[in-house]
């Protein structure tokens, strides 16, 4: 478990969840037996496991191949052998946070809020905290960007909600599952969009207690039964430059130690748009953005 604290102790403290169900995490802790039970209940929530299991099984494929390959004479003599494994040996290049954390704990430290984070491997791992952390969280954040499917939120969803938290789902899924979102007894809020677009209103609604949420001035607001849909909008212009940067120094501090390696986001969209992909569209936006190479170099 990672926190921040913030000079302001009255306001809520926030959990941040994020990454994907089936990570590292899983495999460094726990009984083998009991990862392997997770995953299959997991899976069968998921009405997406399917195709899921098989992108890994490929992707698995060709991982194998690479570490083949590292032993072959050809890549030994190979002038990138060194930067290759020192890359793949070092786990702090690993095991870093997911961009999304770093953006949505960025957002609460800018505006003075108390906040958690942790990924869904390790909070699926200590049940005995559950309770704990979720007994001082007043709002929980999980990102939905590597979940599978409407079902899978579900599960998760329910496993955080309690009578005195609010649960807020945001992330590519959520991008993608607005138009027929059903109303969900443990999700308060479906955030949709820019996450960066949302924070102030998402942070002004904390900090009065829940009780008055307002849309940025892009978005807009839906009800849907008990539920909330905050739209973002989108940048009134083509370029990411005035979206604030993901402080990554900041999670260092938070998660105690340094990154050799983090994770950039210089474009959002694709300009192709084919039609078997959904990546144009992950943000409720059509459109191809980018950030400028003098804001990258900045960055």
């Amino acid at each position: 478990m990672n926190q921040l604290q913030t000079n302001n102790s009255k306001t809520p403290k926030v959990l941040i969840l994020t990454g994907t169900t089936l990570i590292l995490d899983l495999y460094r802790k726990g009984s083998f037996r009991e990862n392997i039970r997770r995953q299959v209940s997991l899976f069968r929530a998921s009405s997406g496991a399917w195709l899921d299991l098989a992108i890994k099984l490929e992707a698995s494929q060709h991982i194998q191949n690479f570490m083949s390959a590292r032993k072959s004479s050809r890549f030994k003599r190979a002038p990138y052998r060194q930067a290759v494994e020192t890359f793949f040996n070092s786990q702090n290049s690993l095991d870093i946070p997911e961009l999304g954390e770093v953006v949505l704990a960025t957002g609460l430290a800018l505006e003075n809020i108390d906040f958690e984070a942790m990924s869904y491997g390790r909070f699926f791992m200590e049940k005995a905290k559950h309770e704990e952390i979720l007994a001082r969280s007043q709002v929980v954040f999980i990102s939905t960007t590597y979940l599978r499917d409407l079902s899978e939120l579900e599960v998760i969803a329910s496993l955080v909600k309690r009578p005195h938290n609010k649960v807020v789902a945001g992330g590519a899924l959520a991008g993608l599952v607005h138009h027929r979102w059903v109303e969900s007894p443990h999700v308060d809020i479906l955030s949709v969009g820019y996450g960066e677009l949302l924070m102030h209103s998402l942070c002004q609604w904390i900090k009065n207690g829940c009780q008055h949420l307002t849309a940025p001035e892009t978005g807009r607001l839906i009800q849907k039964g008990r539920n909330v849909l905050l739209y973002s909008g989108v940048p009134k212009s083509r370029s990411l430059d005035d979206l604030p940067a993901p402080d990554w120094g900041l999670a260092q501090k938070y998660h105690g130690r340094s990154f050799n390696l983090v994770l950039y986001e210089s474009v959002r969209g694709c300009p192709y748009q084919c039609g078997f992909c959904n990546y144009p569209f992950l943000f409720d936006d059509n459109k191809f953005r980018m950030r400028s190479a003098e804001k990258i170099a900045d960055d």
